[in-house]
């Protein structure tokens, strides 16, 4: 998968939902990016993908605090759960 691939399935996937109300490119590299999905000003959900590490992140941030977040790295999935998002466990 390329780059322009990772963000076209991004942008086509968060048009979808209509209470997303800005989508934000926050950065990219040749095999990363970085996407910002605003849901209103104090909350939004943060994407990352690393096409070469095949590193994903997601993380939905409300008032400047993680609420909950999932992550694949190498592979392997964690979370961190709505219970206490500053811990991370493994659950499928």
């Amino acid at each position: 998968m390329k780059i322009d691939d990772v963000k076209r399935e991004i942008f086509e996937t968060a048009h979808q939902f209509s209470f997303l109300q800005t989508i934000y490119l926050i950065d990219e590299t040749d095999f990363a990016v970085k996407f910002r999905l605003e849901i209103n000003a104090s909350t939004f959900i943060q994407i990352y993908h690393n096409i070469s590490t095949d590193t994903i992140s997601y993380v939905l941030v409300h008032s400047f605090q993680r609420f909950y977040g999932r992550d694949c790295c190498s592979g392997k999935w964690h979370r961190y759960p709505f219970e206490n998002p500053a811990s991370h466990d493994f659950f499928p």
